[in-house]
């Protein structure tokens, strides 16, 4: 019998778990080199990280 789980992921839970379950699996093709869900990851914090840093929290808007 296979386990199926049927847990509701967001779209960063999605990339978490995708990070952690399949590391060295390329996610993202675009141009060279392609990245890894691991590396996909790590540049997704990197740039959430750099908006926090500059004072973006949720649920801020930015206007022009």
């Amino acid at each position: 019998m296979t386990l199926v789980s049927n847990t509701e992921l967001t779209p960063l839970m999605f990339l978490e778990r995708s990070a952690r379950v399949f590391p060295d699996t390329t996610a993202v093709i675009y141009g060279k080199p392609a990245m890894t869900c691991r590396q996909l990851a790590g540049a997704v914090t990197g740039v959430a990280r750099a908006l926090r840093a500059s004072g973006i929290r949720p649920g801020t808007v930015l206007r022009t």
